[in-house]
């Protein structure tokens, strides 16, 4: 299977609502909305006329992992505390960036870099859409 959805985890929050617009409109019905709360990630959608669907997901070691198999790249809009999902994209050969403020946590990500993982991460100090 051909990875090539995106998935925008926070996706309908201000920065991640901001991310799926865009990416939405560049590449139409493969990116994903995504969050704990499938509702918002619905009402949210439904705004982007298609172009983004919504995912359920949370970014604990609960996930049913099988959305990795499609997804090329993860877009991280929110403040974590452990680098696990990101390991587990970066092993499955998905592509993982990451929007943090907390420099903390980016610390924990950059020693990912020392694993055999099968993908690129990008790291950010934070990211504001006006």
């Amino acid at each position: 299977m051909m990875k090539q959805d995106i998935v925008v985890v926070g996706g309908y929050g201000h920065v991640g609502g901001q991310i799926c617009k865009m990416l939405g409109d560049v590449y139409p019905g493969r990116v994903y909305a995504a969050g704990r709360r499938l509702e918002q990630a619905e009402s949210f959608c439904q705004t982007m006329n298609g172009k983004v669907k919504p995912l359920q997901l949370t970014a604990d070691e609960s996930v049913d992992w099988q959305w990795l198999e499609r997804t090329k790249l993860v877009i991280m809009c929110i403040d974590q505390e452990s680098p696990a999902f990101a390991r587990k994209c970066l092993m499955n050969g998905t592509h993982y960036m990451d929007i943090s403020a907390k420099g903390s946590f980016l610390s924990q990500l950059e020693k990912l870099n020392a694993e055999s993982c099968e993908a690129t991460g990008v790291l950010s100090v934070g990211l504001a859409l006006v």
